[in-house]
């Protein structure tokens, strides 16, 4: 399996991926709290099931904070075709206000 870090949401760094005899769960990005695996939705795997149940794979340490320099670099793309003067500072700053791509479902 090959797993696209860049998508990883912001502070959701773990892919969890369930085993075939639980494939009802969907695969999706998670983050830890305490005993368990969180996802977006508040869904939650316990940790001790981990290799039982699903498979979790961590981000590694070298792609942290990979998803925020795409989504900076795609802000500044955004802003060269519509704005007359630009710097990554300005991108920067937006991303760090909350600025997020929105993706229509």
């Amino acid at each position: 399996m090959s797993i696209d870090w860049s998508k990883a949401p912001e502070g959701y760094p773990i892919w969890v991926e369930p085993l075939p005899k639980f494939s009802s769960w969907p695969a999706d990005w998670h983050r830890e709290s305490g005993e368990f695996y969180k996802d977006r939705q508040g869904a939650s795997w316990a940790k001790e099931d981990e290799g039982l149940r699903f498979v979790a794979h961590r981000m590694p340490p070298s792609l942290a904070g990979l998803g925020r320099r795409v989504a900076i670099g795609e802000m500044i793309a955004v802003m060269r075709s519509t704005m007359s003067t630009l710097d990554a500072t300005k991108a920067e700053a937006l991303y760090a206000a909350g600025y997020r791509k929105q993706v229509q479902p």
